[in-house]
């Protein structure tokens, strides 16, 4: 079992991703732009889901600085019991391993998913829509920055 990042660390690293994408703000809607042109327009829910703009910016913003200021939500004890025969048992919340999401094209899926993948210390594989490549390729490239 690999050791998981000290909640300090986790929450800074959700503070830092919220920064960026806030200083790089111009580039997101550039690169959504490009994606947006691309859409066909055929289903107007789906362009809606598609479309980031300052609402959105301000929502994958908020969502990751409300996850940072959450307790720690591993290690939490949710019961324990000593069973007859001597066994002590308990239930302890814990990471469970790697997660996988398929989802349609909504950007503020990529930063709210991994968001909450990363404080929760599972790993996570996300996998968005086409509609929306240029603008998950974007933010993917924000959380590998150095």
């Amino acid at each position: 079992m690999s050791k998981q990042l000290d909640l300090k660390i986790r929450n800074s690293v959700l503070k830092s991703m919220a920064h960026l994408i806030a200083i790089e703000k111009p580039k997101l809607l550039s690169a959504n732009k490009t994606d947006m042109d691309s859409y066909d327009g055929a289903d107007l829910a789906m362009g809606d889901r598609l479309k980031v703009d300052d609402a959105k910016i301000r929502g994958m913003i908020s969502s990751l600085e409300k996850l940072a200021s959450e307790p720690d939500p591993l290690g939490i004890e949710r019961f324990s019991f000593t069973h007859e025969n001597g066994i002590k048992v308990s239930n302890k919340t814990a990471p469970f391993g790697t997660i996988l999401i398929i989802y349609e094209s909504r950007p503020d899926v990529t930063i709210e998913a991994a968001g909450i993948a990363f404080k929760s210390g599972n790993k996570i594989l996300l996998k968005g829509g086409k509609e929306s490549l240029n603008s998950n390729l974007f933010l993917v490239e924000l959380g590998i920055r150095p």
